[in-house]
């Protein structure tokens, strides 16, 4: 089995949109919760669909992705109403360098932390 086929069926497993872009913030992938979600915006770059705040954050993020391996998870925000966390997390080759990046919303207690502290 190619293990292609079991990440994308391990992605597409996830009850959460999923949107996976490239360094040049072009979306790459979106599960079917995604498309569903946010419509076909497949191959389309993000920053059309982002406020000057949030891309403002992002680059920021991405840029601290750069610096180190180590860095790959970042804690955006907690979604009130949906009561979930999202994450930005660094999308690595298998040498370790940065490729692209995805959001991450998990359903749980509240992140104690502070939006985007880049510790």
């Amino acid at each position: 089995m190619d293990i292609r086929d079991l990440v994308k069926s391990f992605v597409d497993s996830d009850e959460n949109p999923v949107v996976m872009c490239d360094l040049d913030y072009r979306i790459v992938y979106m599960n079917a919760v995604a498309e569903k979600r946010y419509g076909s915006i497949n191959g389309k770059n993000l920053e059309l669909f982002m406020t000057e705040e949030a891309l403002t954050k992002l680059n920021m993020t991405i840029e601290w992705f750069r610096e180190d391996k180590k860095n790959s998870r970042v804690f955006a925000f907690h979604d009130e109403p949906e009561n979930v966390d999202v994450y930005i997390v660094a999308l690595r080759g298998t040498k370790g360098d940065l490729c692209g990046f995805s959001s991450v919303r998990r359903s749980r207690i509240p992140e104690d932390g502070k939006n985007y502290d880049l510790k």
